[in-house]
């Protein structure tokens, strides 16, 4: 939608994009002559596209699509030069491998440019135009150090390095300034993590500003053998916004805005007559940042009520700030006496993944077509608080989830405890932008977060409303309430136990509900194994005894099995026969447990008896033969059937 602000009132909004399809990520440019220019990325004809309209004279002009590659392409901005040009640039995630491209959107027959080396992770570019027709890009970018780490599991495993860059370009010919990536960097105590999202712009005196955010919070060594609160622990940590500018050869120290805590969000720098302005989003994240802490203490009238204001706590609603940078002293040249001629990007190997068509199943059961959906039910981004900061955006997880993932529908899983009233508003706002009925089902869920022996549970919900019910709070504090909760509030929902068998978040399977535990999460891809005391890649911390899936069996607990990723590192998979691709489908699939875990992409099991799917129940008055056909990437070692 669009609308301007004319005399104190807004215009009637206009649709941009038609009602039906999918579109997030926009931004807006004006040239000299006050034409006005929206970029956007559209889930288009099987992808995620870059599209750009313009608004001159009253009017709007048809949608162009600036990108028709078979790629995603993601996160655009687009700036007007100083001669009337309008330049896009993307991130495009080719054969394994995420890069900035730039392209001059007004002209048909221009090629875009790669700015960015292959085989490296680069995204959320920002640009800017000075007054002699160069343009400007800055962006997102991890590459690997060249020294290993000292990981004796993984003996050639590298670390990721975040950087900031910038690059200019002038009539197709690309240039840097050297010596910004080792100055563009955050005080002690900050470190830019894996994502800075930076953003950039020039001011009328040719001095180049730079805003990004950066992560505080160290880790403490503690003395040899100390344990409990001795230990090595993180401290509280935030997102700060800093500033930097950059004249001649010249970089100014960062300066760190004020009320600027916040999760990993961008800013918005453009410049003034008077200097440079930034708006960046604040959330407060210093009152609950250590731990489990969870939000600020809550005590409406109504127990029942968990969707309080936490007494207007100045940033969990997500506050907007602008600040007012001076103009820089006019010590030296302007920034683009600062250039150096850059070489071609760089070529690396890259690591493809596996076709869509590698995990494509099909079949009929009971008169019934089913297809084979692929996602995860349990992902966190940087909302949740139980991780150090490296979790990424709830933006970024929806690119990775079509892009290296691969999954047929998600479920965001931030910690209920963790989460705002503000941020559940977002990631239901998030989970419908990014929802594509028949090719990306987005479902609804969080973590209520229970310790043993009640034990971490996945709450997920098919629509809208869905109540945020949290263990914190004293009539759901067990899972008989919360289940209580949930057939109160008439909303279908399933919650899912994971990490059973751990001492510390894990459940003793002392009660069960089977109008909601229906499935139960034996594997994760960022732990290990909850199958069985000594399943393989059981997890180091599963002690539990008496508390793994097949102990859950054991008490006739009829609970279908699911995998998924839950932090970062690796993804594991919850697999659904579904008659569609859509939210209820999938849901209801999860339901009547017509679904299967796997640990990797395209393993394919399809168990039955007597024309009855997995998960299903049903009664025979004569034996009946159980057949299984299983298809992998690769081979298959044994089918084994437990009893």
């Amino acid at each position: 939608m669009f609308s301007t602000r004319q005399q104190g009132k807004w215009t009637i909004p206009t649709a941009l994009t038609q009602s039906n399809v999918s579109a997030q990520n926009q931004e807006v440019a004006v040239d000299a002559n006050g034409r006005i220019y929206v970029v956007w990325q559209e889930f288009h004809r099987g992808q995620y596209d870059v599209m750009l309209r313009s608004f001159s004279s009253g009017e709007w002009a048809p949608v162009v699509a600036v990108t028709d590659d078979p790629y995603d392409d993601w996160d655009p901005a687009v700036v007007c030069d100083s001669s009337g040009g309008v330049w896009v640039a993307w991130s495009s995630y080719r054969d394994g491998d995420y890069d900035v491209f730039l392209r001059r959107a007004d002209e048909p027959q221009a090629k875009e440019i790669r700015l960015s080396a292959r085989g490296e992770y680069d995204l959320h570019p920002s640009l800017a135009a000075d007054s002699e027709g160069r343009v400007w890009a800055t962006g997102a970018n991890l590459k690997r150090k060249e020294a290993p780490i000292n990981d004796p599991e993984n003996p050639d495993q590298k670390p990721l390095e975040a950087q900031i860059r910038v690059v200019c370009v002038e009539k197709e010919a690309l240039w840097n300034i050297p010596g910004a990536v080792s100055s563009l960097k955050p005080p002690k105590g900050y470190r830019l993590a894996h994502s800075a999202l930076p953003r950039i712009c020039l001011d009328k005196d040719g001095t180049l500003w730079v805003a990004y955010r950066a992560l505080t919070g160290e880790r403490r060594k503690a003395a040899p053998k100390a344990k409990g609160k001795q230990a090595d622990r993180w401290d509280p940590y935030w997102w700060d916004v800093f500033v930097q500018s950059f004249r001649a050869k010249e970089w100014s120290a960062p300066t760190k805005l004020p009320f600027s805590d916040g999760t990993l969000e961008e800013a918005a720098a453009v410049a003034m007559p008077d200097g440079v302005q930034v708006a960046y989003e604040m959330e407060h994240p210093r009152t609950f940042a250590e731990g489990y802490r969870g939000l600020a203490e809550d005590k409406p009238d109504d127990e029942s009520d968990h969707h309080g204001d936490f007494g207007r706590v100045l940033g969990f609603n997500g506050d907007i700030f602008v600040a007012r940078l001076e103009p820089r002293k006019l010590s030296g040249q302007p920034a683009s006496a600062g250039l150096a001629p850059r070489k071609p990007p760089l070529d690396r190997p890259t690591h493809p993944r596996l076709p869509r068509e590698t995990a494509r199943y099909e079949t009929e059961a009971g008169g019934k077509k089913y297809v084979l959906l692929w996602g995860d039910l349990h992902k966190h981004s940087n909302i949740s608080r139980c991780s150090t900061g490296n979790e990424p955006t709830p933006d970024d997880h929806y690119k990775y989830s079509h892009d290296i993932c691969q999954y047929d529908f998600l479920a965001m899983s931030d910690h209920a405890e963790h989460t705002s009233d503000f941020n559940w508003w977002r990631l239901q706002k998030l989970a419908d932008l990014y929802n594509v009925p028949g090719y990306f089902s987005v479902l609804y869920g969080y973590e209520w977060t229970a310790k043993w022996p009640i034990g971490h549970h996945n709450v997920i919900f098919p629509d809208r409303p869905a109540p945020l019910l949290r263990s914190s709070i004293a009539s759901t504090h067990a899972t008989a309430q919360l289940w209580a909760a949930l057939a109160k509030s008439g909303r279908p929902a399933l919650t899912i136990p994971h990490t059973m068998a751990d001492p510390g978040m894990g459940t003793r399977w002392d009660n069960h509900d089977e109008r909601f535990e229906r499935v139960a999460e034996i594997f994760q891809a960022c732990r290990g194994s909850y199958e069985y005391d000594g399943c393989p890649r059981q997890q180091g911390n599963a002690t539990a005894h008496g508390c793994f899936y097949q102990d859950g069996l054991a008490k006739d607990y009829r609970l279908g099995t699911i995998c998924s990723s839950d932090h970062g590192w690796g993804t594991a998979y919850a697999v659904v026969y579904a008659t569609e691709n859509s939210r209820q489908a999938a849901f209801q699939g999860l339901y009547d447990r017509r679904c299967f875990g796997s640990t990797t992409y395209g393993l394919v099991v399809d168990f039955r008896m007597a024309d009855h799917l997995m998960g299903e129940e049903f009664c025979l008055d004569k034996p009946a033969e159980m057949t299984v056909f299983a298809r992998s990437t690769a081979p298959i070692r044994s089918v084994e059937i437990l009893s």
